[in-house]
């Protein structure tokens, strides 16, 4: 019985040092600049493919609600297709714990 309860303290030790690190991580992903440039480099390639390119830049504000992305540009073999600048994205990143996505307003303030 001692020998459970020390397999079980390991683990939750090693549990709580992982939720720690995890959220250690999350901070610095979010609340850093360099974190929030490499986030964007992050979400960048994985929503790029051998076909497209997408690359997003200057994120901010992601925990409150505010969310506003520098630029966002997609591109395949001939070139850009899409450029949105300034873009803005008012939202509830609490929804998303209940599987909903729920936003109030989507704006860039020019694209091309």
């Amino acid at each position: 019985m001692k020998t459970f309860w020390r397999i079980l303290r390991i683990f939750l030790y090693t549990l709580l040092i992982v939720v720690a690190a995890a959220v250690g991580a999350l901070v610095v992903l979010t609340k850093t600049e360099s974190g929030r440039d490499n986030l964007a480099g992050m979400i960048s390639n994985l929503a790029s493919s051998d076909e497209r390119k997408v690359t997003v830049s200057g994120i901010d504000g992601i925990w409150s609600g505010a969310l506003r992305l520098d630029h966002i540009v997609v591109e395949d073999r001939g070139g850009p297709w899409l450029v949105a600048r300034k873009v803005a994205l008012d939202w509830s990143p609490l929804a998303l714990l209940t599987k909903n996505f729920s936003a109030d307003r989507l704006a860039c303030r020019r694209g091309g």
